[in-house]
């Protein structure tokens, strides 16, 4: 779906959409999964997809979010109210995964990615899942060799970005997901330091118990 660049800009990927005029079996409710910008044309395009616990009959009835354990829901609450994390809309040459793509492995894969354990996995997870590529011996090493373009110093972040911080170990590293939450290794849902255990939890938190925020890096 195509819409104005300024009313893409204040939708995210946990939103839904009310489709109507269009043809009979695309009408309804369906799910933001990726929202790119065209700058040239001053225009979004909205990457849609059918809530899979869904149906037209309930679509109908005004339900304006999706539970979180829905398979392929993005749905991850409302942002966190005070959260000093914002979100930036993606480039239209994003070459990664979509928040809706990492959302998906996560949930199916609760226990683990590839027999790479979680422990002390923490980039390789972040790069993995968020479909960036394999760079870097940790977040220490990997920042000031990646190129000054590809570094943003910043916590208006990408939702789908791999974020990278700083402490007095090697670092850590996690994926934003938007709303002022990322996921990360070696943490639970509050972000304090949880060995072996893989969660989605409020930024702010994580950084707390991870060290100071380097930035977050394009693909």
């Amino acid at each position: 779906m195509t819409v104005e660049a300024a009313t893409g800009s204040q939708v995210r990927p946990w939103h839904r959409v009310d489709v109507s005029r269009a043809d009979a079996e695309d009408n309804g409710i369906w799910l933001v999964s990726d929202v790119t910008f065209d700058e040239t044309a001053g225009s979004a395009d909205l990457s849609l997809q059918r809530p899979l616990k869904s149906s037209p009959k309930k679509a109908s009835q005004g339900t304006s979010t999706a539970s979180a354990t829905d398979t392929g829901s993005t749905d991850l609450g409302s942002p966190i109210d005070g959260s000093s994390y914002s979100d930036v809309p993606r480039p239209a040459s994003w070459g990664a995964r979509s928040v809706a793509g990492i959302l998906s492995l996560y949930r199916n894969n609760r226990g683990g990615l590839g027999g790479h354990g979680i422990y002390n996995g923490c980039l390789w997870y972040a790069q993995e899942v968020a479909g960036y590529q394999h760079i870097g011996a940790n977040p220490h090493v990997l920042w000031p060799m990646l190129p000054t373009s590809k570094r943003h110093a910043s916590r208006a972040v990408v939702p789908g970005a791999v974020l990278l911080y700083r402490n007095s170990r090697v670092g850590h590293a996690t994926v934003y997901l938007g709303g002022g939450r990322v996921l990360g290794t070696d943490m639970d849902e509050n972000g304090r330091y949880t060995p072996g255990r893989w969660s989605i939890a409020p930024a702010d938190a994580c950084e707390n118990s991870f060290g100071t925020l380097l930035g977050w890096y394009s693909p």
